[in-house]
């Protein structure tokens, strides 16, 4: 066996640790240069950044100035003050058992294949109650579509509305005073006392300002054009409510109807100055025409008997 030069193993291992001790340094010496030019990158951006925007400046303000705006104008259109039902559906049942007023606006008037009177209207946010009939065609504007009433209605804003216990009769009557507020855009309060998925049965009511009491005064709709003799009353509905409160309310309701039908009889308003419908409800008509002429001893008697 030889002999091993212990100064040549020593050397050996010198020699192997120089290596790895380069190597380190040179490790060392690479990472600045990394961090430096990503450093440099930065700069540079930020730098073109920077002159851009200095370049710029108007516009770069005007373009932050009109994103907070736009940003503030779409937080205030989410909260309750522009709120306002687009369907039927989003009315929770609450406000049908409460029979709670909503501020609406007659958009359009229909004819049913059954001469039931469908009326289109819009529900209004607070806000948009403030308006008046000027300022809500500008704001509907924006977007008209919103505001034709279709079969379907499914693409638009609007609510459809059956007006209770009325209906129109052939060629003796027409819907031209609703229609002519719908084109006017007339403001309404709606009140709701059946839902359905498509469409519901309410009462609409007007509301005037009398000059000489300085107070507003409502106005029933539908007791309106009944008194006034544009439509019949339809004795087949007199409740839509299950609840005895309501049931009772209704029935009371459809009486007063049952009045303001029997007043335009009498005065001949509207379709009943037709001779050719007199006739063919002469049997309604002589009933009214006893009623107003009878003495009350022979009402009673008349009442007694039939019992």
């Amino acid at each position: 066996m030889g002999i091993r030069d212990p100064n040549l193993s020593k050397s050996g291992k010198d020699d192997g640790n120089l290596l790895k001790i380069a190597n380190t340094h040179d490790d060392r010496d690479k990472k600045p240069q990394r961090n430096f030019s990503l450093r440099e990158t930065m700069a540079k951006t930020m730098h073109c950044f920077s002159d851009f925007v200095n370049e710029n400046l108007i516009a770069v303000r005007y373009a932050t100035v009109s994103t907070v705006i736009l940003l503030g104008a779409y937080s205030l259109s989410q909260t309750p003050l522009f709120f306002h039902y687009r369907n039927l559906q989003q009315i929770p049942l609450s406000v049908t058992k409460r029979r709670k007023l909503l501020n609406c606006r007659l958009i359009q008037v229909q004819t049913s294949n059954n001469n039931y009177l469908t009326c289109y209207v819009r529900h209004l946010s607070p806000m948009e109650t403030l308006l008046s009939q000027s300022q809500f065609e500008t704001w509907t504007q924006i977007d008209p579509s919103k505001i034709t009433a279709t079969d379907a209605n499914n693409d638009t804003d609007l609510l459809c509305l059956q007006l209770f216990a009325v209906r129109l009769d052939g060629k003796y009557s027409n819907a031209n005073y609703l229609q002519s507020l719908a084109r006017k855009r007339t403001f309404v309060r709606c009140q709701l006392l059946f839902t359905d998925e498509n469409f519901a049965i309410a009462r609409l009511y007007l509301y005037s300002f009398d000059r000489l009491m300085f107070i507003p005064q409502r106005i029933d709709l539908g007791a309106e054009l009944v008194k006034s003799g544009q439509v019949r009353l339809d004795h087949s509905v007199a409740s839509t409510d299950t609840s005895r409160n309501d049931r009772q309310n209704d029935i009371k309701y459809f009486q007063h109807l049952s009045k303001m039908e029997h007043s335009a009889i009498l005065d001949y308003s509207g379709m009943w100055k037709s001779p050719e419908l007199r006739n063919v409800e002469s049997e309604l008509v002589e009933k009214v025409e006893w009623e107003s002429q009878a003495k009350w001893y022979h009402k009673l008697w008349r009442r007694f008997w039939h019992q």
